[in-house]
């Protein structure tokens, strides 16, 4: 059974690539570039998009938080563009490509780059992100140029860790960055060899599960760099180590919990008289949320509150959807910041029955 599993998966790994060779043979037949307004910049932004049904209104905060940060766009869409589409996204982009959804985000993440590459342009910045989630939920988010500040090669806004691994065995965080949003120095030089090196070399065989895995991050680290992002699960217990009992307790008020013991188990801390035991007990609650879900979906108004990641995941996932309501309970109550009108709306109607609000 093993020996057929082995020569099924190699059968499968050539298909693969005669696919790819095939797609690369023609890629610019594959690759429509449609010219936007935008000037180009010393920094890019490739932002992936797969909205067949039309464009949404969240979208283009978006574009404008990027263009404000001093990004040219690159918008390349897993799906054909409408003629409206296409002549609302010229103001906000440099270039846009329509594209067979062919490798997901990965395929189109690599399209983006091979076009710069084919244009001799060469930015000091590059995001890659896709339009997944609501990025950023007020216009005042400042953790791109957080990034930039870092020091580092690689970024990003998340690093995701296996459970109880927070780090690995020399003490080094562990774990890979989450797909959905990186950031590129290529002004270091090691970065650069490595980006060109892995852009070349990528072998798309299974797009969605190669960015799942963090294979990205994992050739990067594997070339002796160092990752960076802003939070990770063990960041987050270590903040929430440092807020006041007030704190805390909005941090339990505004949970999203993934099972119903853990809501039970919540709701009476909320309710428990405040003492050093009592944060003891909060700690391990926490822990214990945290341990298989991610931190930032369980605990938006934590997550916020200790790093103003400023995005949400789209997806309409049980867990996820608990984070919209909880985020919209803790804007309405005032604990979080008013995020931009058109993010509101698309979040609000993500939740059944929650009353809109202006």
């Amino acid at each position: 059974m093993r020996v057929k599993r082995s020569v099924t998966g190699l059968f499968a790994w050539i298909g693969f690539l005669k696919a790819q060779r095939k797609y690369d043979a023609n890629w610019d037949n594959n690759v429509r570039v449609i010219a936007g307004e935008q000037a180009l910049c010393s920094k890019i932004a490739i932002v992936v998009l797969y909205q067949p049904t039309g464009l949404r209104d969240s979208f283009f905060e978006t574009l404008n938080h990027l263009k404000e940060n001093g990004y040219s766009v690159l918008a390349v869409s897993n799906a054909p563009l409408s003629e409206a589409d296409q002549a609302a996204l010229k103001p906000h982009v440099w270039k846009m490509c329509e594209r067979p959804n062919y490798g997901y985000d990965l395929g189109a993440y690599r399209d983006g780059v091979w076009l710069l590459r084919r244009r001799d342009v060469r930015p000091q910045h590059v995001i890659l992100m896709n339009d997944s989630i609501w990025f950023p939920l007020c216009a005042d988010n400042t953790a791109i140029a957080r990034l930039e500040e870092s020091g580092h090669g690689l970024n990003g806004l998340v690093r995701k860790t296996k459970a109880s691994q927070d780090n690995s065995r020399s003490e080094e965080p562990s774990g890979f960055i989450e797909a959905y949003f990186y950031l590129a120095n290529l002004k270091d030089a090691a970065t650069l060899a490595w980006w060109d090196r892995f852009w070349t070399n990528l072998k798309l065989t299974a797009g969605r599960d190669y960015l799942k895995e963090g294979k990205v991050s994992y050739s990067y680290t594997k070339s002796g760099q160092k990752l960076y992002t802003i939070a990770s699960r063990r960041t987050f217990l270590d903040a929430m180590k440092r807020l006041s009992d007030e704190e805390l307790r909005d941090v339990l008020r505004y949970a999203a919990y993934p099972s119903a013991n853990l809501r039970q188990e919540g709701q009476r801390l909320l309710e428990s008289l405040a003492g050093d035991d009592w944060r003891q007990q909060v700690h391990a609650h926490l822990c214990s949320a945290v341990r298989l879900d991610p931190f930032y979906g369980v605990f938006p108004y934590g997550s916020e509150r200790a790093f103003g990641l400023g995005f949400m995941k789209r997806t309409p996932k049980p867990l996820f959807k608990e984070m919209h309501g909880a985020y919209l309970r803790a804007v309405a109550a005032g604990a979080l910041p008013h995020p931009m009108q058109h993010t509101l709306d698309e979040v609000t109607v993500r939740v059944d029955g929650y009353p809109r609000l202006d």
